[in-house]
């Protein structure tokens, strides 16, 4: 609340970075940044598989 939409976004792909950086998922997984219906907001979403046995 009360960012600026770049602060936003950098907020986002710093937390994206550091998923990768844990081994959680690929940059490539996420999908592109999307606005919100709040001005100022993004979001994005990663999908995880995995294969079970």
């Amino acid at each position: 609340m009360g960012e600026t939409p770049k602060t936003a976004q950098i907020t986002l792909i710093h937390s994206m970075q550091m998923f990768y950086s844990l081994g959680y998922g690929e940059i490539a997984d996420w999908s592109p940044l999307e606005p919100t219906e709040t001005p100022g907001e993004v979001m994005t979403t990663m999908m995880k598989y995995w294969l079970l046995p």
